[in-house]
């Protein structure tokens, strides 16, 4: 959306097609303030060029006395008052397109952010320019609106390069001698630069390139590197405490290890002890049994013998029994009785 010549800053505000969706509720919002202030439109208007080439735009007096120096233009005893012509031939159209929404409705759209993408370098260099000029003219809660917005679409450590080129930019133009809105903010966000150390050429050049510029900028960097180091050290010493720690724990266990090797020591030899008992016992036993096996042998060996023995005499006694009894035949049975009673 840009704005041809001669066009009133009135027909952007009241022209909610052209904006972006997620933009509308803050045209509603300044809308609003604009009903609320709506004594603003009876006071004098005011054309505005802008840039070598002349871009016109208008607004109402009330609104640009928001800024001090914009307000001296329409009511001090200059040309400007008495023309109802303000000239701005060092400025950026596009900047105080967004300069003069700002003061309609308390907030402005991002040119740059629309065209380029969220994040993107447009967004950030469109941003600082307007903080720049919000600078110039002295419009302090401008200021701290862009330092939002730059929060938003900055990100430091993926794009080191264009948050040190827009602090050049912004630190260039800002007086030493008072708080700014942006060094706060700066000086939270440069602790996320990556270290001298890993950083890749170009954020480098970018980063050495800053440091010359001397004044603020030279200083919060190098408190921001000083933090970035006091930080690392003490995320060394919390690791070494850690280590420390760790260290204590695996002397423990080692100890505890030592113990309980030595018991097991102590239990294996024990239970060598007893397997050495046990196979003593079993050599005793297999000793004892084949003895007892031997025993056994000689015993039956010696029942055997007595068993032919008994038998011999058996057949002894038959034998002579037989005799006896065919003696006793022979001679009528004369004593055998007594053959037979054992008395022969």
């Amino acid at each position: 959306m840009t704005f041809s010549a001669g066009q009133s800053i009135m027909q952007t505000i009241e022209s909610p097609k052209s904006m972006r969706t997620d933009a509308i509720a803050a045209w509603q919002r300044g809308k609003t303030t604009a009903l609320i202030q709506s004594k603003g439109f009876d006071s004098a208007v005011f054309t505005i060029t802008v840039g070598h080439e002349k871009h016109r735009f208008t607004a109402h007096a009330t609104y640009l006395s928001q800024s001090p120096v914009l307000d001296r233009m329409c009511h001090g005893r200059f040309k400007e008052s008495h023309d109802s012509l303000i000239d701005l031939p060092d400025d950026d159209p596009t900047v105080i397109k967004a300069l003069i929404q700002y003061l309609y409705s308390g907030n402005f759209l991002d040119f740059g952010t629309m065209e380029s993408g969220h994040g993107s370098a447009g967004a950030n260099d469109q941003l600082s320019d307007i903080y720049v000029t919000a600078e110039k003219y002295q419009m302090l809660d401008l200021k701290d609106l862009v330092v939002e917005k730059l929060k938003a679409v900055t990100d430091v450590e993926d794009r080191p390069v264009e948050f040190l080129t827009t602090a050049q930019k912004i630190y260039g133009n800002v007086p030493e001698e008072r708080p700014d809105a942006y060094r706060e903010y700066f000086k939270k966000c440069a602790t996320q630069l990556p270290k001298p150390g890993s950083m890749s050429k170009p954020v480098y050049a970018v980063w050495l390139e800053s440091l010359s510029y001397g004044g603020p900028l030279a200083v919060d960097l190098t408190i921001a590197l000083a933090n970035m180091y006091n930080e690392a050290l003490q995320d060394l010493a919390d690791s070494s405490t850690e280590n420390e720690k760790l260290i204590m724990q695996l002397e423990n266990t080692k100890m505890n290890l030592t113990w309980e090797n030595g018991d097991l020591k102590k239990l294996m030899s024990r239970e060598k002890e007893e397997k050495r008992g046990m196979a003593q016992a079993a050599a005793d036993w297999k000793d004892g049994h084949r003895a007892r096996g031997e025993k056994i042998a000689e015993l039956q060996a010696v029942v055997a013998k007595e068993r032919l023995q008994h038998g011999l005499l058996m057949s002894r006694h038959d034998a002579i029994h037989g005799c006896c009894k065919l003696c006793g035949i022979a001679q009528g049975n004369e004593g055998f009785d007594d053959v037979n009673g054992g008395g022969v």
